[in-house]
């Protein structure tokens, strides 16, 4: 059994003053803006694992659960004063936004392993994920003393996994195979507002490879194959955009689909015992569709 939490505060003040021109070099605007940051962080899990050793002949159970939780408290409040230098205009703006992100997720599983001879073994390994992730975002924005907007939402994000794997290895004091096939079937369901506005049910088929081989003492060539599949995060699908930086609006995509990857790594180590000489090289190749990828736009009549 082991577990760990970790808590953490983090208090940020800072003043940016910035002057803007026109064509003729003339000052137009100055903008002084007082940012006040405060982030408090909470996070924990705890692993629970059981093995049990069936037969002299490494046959064996092992079945255990991983518990984990995540919390992050965001308070920003900005101040922004803009003058005109031509007529001294002054405008005011103060945002007040309050954001609550949590993430509980769980992860079940089983795995048996049997022998076929001394050097071939068999294991099928069960999983249950389940990852839940909430946001409450409360915004208020208020310009020359005015409330100009008030935002209030709500997002959830469901994830549920059942993965069934087995495979094979094989293992000599000179080499190791091992492959296998997993099959994982994800269930997403997306709300706002209480609102389904995406849900999915998929099956995918996983395969792994991996060979190992050391001639001698100090080589080792490795080559490892593995397909796998990544959900987006959570910041990539929440709908609810972040603006208090005009300049760098960021807002998600609760439409996007799974990444599926195909990577392949081939390793090479030698090491000469009478000289100490190390060669260490590394070779990767990975192949994604449906890759997530940030889009950027640019109003030019902001």
């Amino acid at each position: 059994i082991k577990g760990k939490f970790n808590s953490s505060e983090l208090l940020t003040n800072s003043i940016r003053k910035t002057q803007f021109y026109g064509a003729d070099d003339e000052q137009r605007t100055t903008s002084d803006t007082k940012y006040n940051n405060q982030l408090d962080r909470q996070q924990g899990n705890v692993n629970i694992n059981f093995y049990k050793k069936l037969h002299s002949n490494k046959r064996n159970f092992g079945a255990g659960i991983r518990l984990q939780t995540f919390k992050n408290e965001n308070i920003r409040d900005q101040f922004t004063e803009n003058v005109n230098t031509s007529n001294r205009y002054k405008r005011t703006i103060q945002v007040l936004r309050n954001q609550d992100v949590k993430t509980d997720y769980s992860n079940f599983y089983l795995q048996y392993t049997e022998p076929l001879n001394v050097r071939h073994f068999l294991k099928i390994r069960i999983d249950f994920q389940n990852q839940k992730s909430t946001e409450q975002i409360y915004q208020n924005r208020v310009k020359n003393t005015y409330e100009d907007s008030t935002l209030n939402y709500s997002f959830k994000n469901l994830e549920e996994s059942r993965k069934t794997t087995l495979t094979y290895n094989y293992n000599t004091p000179k080499f190791n195979l091992f492959f296998g096939t997993e099959v994982q079937q994800l269930t997403r369901i997306i709300n706002l507002y209480k609102k389904r506005i995406n849900k999915s049910n998929d099956l995918y088929w996983n395969p792994k490879f991996s060979i190992r081989y050391k001639p001698k003492k100090g080589s080792n060539y490795f080559l490892n194959y593995r397909k796998l599949i990544k959900s987006p995060r959570n910041n990539q699908i929440s709908p609810i955009g972040d603006d208090l930086n005009p300049f760098y609006i960021r807002q998600g995509n609760p439409q996007l689909e799974i990444e599926r990857i195909d990577n392949v790594d081939l390793n090479l180590t030698h090491h000469n015992f009478r000289s100490g000489l190390s060669l260490f090289s590394k070779l990767n190749y990975r192949h994604i569709d449906d890759a997530v990828i940030p889009s950027l736009l640019i109003n030019d009549t902001f």
